[in-house]
């Protein structure tokens, strides 16, 4: 047998065995990536949307110029947010104008559960802040919380309070309290029928 033909039947077994064998394919992606699909995401920050993509305007830290991210700022969204079920589904609806739109389907259940720490005796815990800076009110009186509260008139027992907040955030005066044994008072006038009221319990029109 010619060495010619002993080197083609060796060439052929070699590629009839690579021809057979497991064909491994390994893809490799790079970001940006116009759509993906993925199990777990985890991320030390995360910034959405249009402007929020340019990541030499609008990024954490230096080299950004005046578009800077606060460094408190962990999730930073442009636009708004639905969580829930799909906004397709029977009987929901996508409200215009809305930045934040929760939706649960299940009886019994919390929508947002707000929980804050506050182990001082008179020490409240904020749940919500309602802020408006560039409000033409005076200074002072623009900006309003919702407190979950231990107040030193009722100790042992919390209470639900909307307060006043001073242009800094800080706690400025009580508003309306609800205790958690059934006690409500106001601090201030009361009106009804009448705005804004001029003693303690304004009423105006007839009682029924």
């Amino acid at each position: 047998m010619s060495k010619k033909l002993i080197l083609l039947i060796l060439f052929m077994s070699f590629y009839s065995i690579f021809c057979f064998a497991q064909e491994n394919i390994t893809i490799t992606t790079y970001y940006p990536s116009p759509y993906g699909s993925y199990r777990e995401l985890r991320v030390q920050r995360l910034a959405l949307g249009d402007n929020y993509s340019i990541t030499n305007q609008y990024c954490w830290g230096v080299g950004c110029g005046t578009n800077v991210i606060a460094d408190n700022h962990d999730l930073i969204v442009e636009g708004s947010v639905s969580i829930g079920p799909a906004l397709t589904a029977a009987g929901i609806t996508q409200f215009t104008g809305v930045g934040l739109q929760i939706y649960e389907n299940t009886n019994n259940s919390s929508l947002v559960r707000m929980m804050g720490n506050r182990s001082a005796a008179s020490g409240y815990a904020n749940l919500l802040e309602f802020f408006a800076p560039s409000s033409p009110a005076n200074a002072n009186r623009k900006n309003f919380s919702i407190v979950n509260k231990n107040p030193s008139v009722l100790p042992g027992v919390n209470s639900l309070q909307v307060i006043a907040n001073n242009d800094s955030g800080s706690f400025n005066s009580d508003i309306l309290s609800i205790a958690h044994d059934a006690n409500i008072w106001v601090n201030g006038n009361v009106g009804i029928g009448v705005t804004p009221p001029t003693v303690r319990l304004h009423l105006v029109g007839p009682p029924t």
